[in-house]
């Protein structure tokens, strides 16, 4: 099975939960269709700010093309 990761940059909790809740009322399953990763931005003393970002995995190119579009 191939697995497709959607980076989506700079996101705040509530709009992860938004995007998740409309992945599911798509009919998508959490652990079957996809995962998702929320990284919460920080401050790196050698770099500077890291900004947040979501890392959502899907089992099925179709749903990661779809996402891509509509996402993205």
């Amino acid at each position: 099975m191939s697995t497709t990761v959607v980076n989506l940059d700079k996101c705040r909790l509530d709009e992860v939960l938004h995007v998740v809740k409309d992945l599911r009322q798509q009919g998508l399953t959490q652990g079957q269709d996809f995962d998702f990763a929320w990284h919460p931005g920080r401050w790196d003393n050698m770099t500077g700010d890291i900004p947040s970002r979501v890392e959502f995995r899907f089992y099925d190119d179709k749903w990661a093309s779809w996402f891509s579009l509509k996402w993205s």
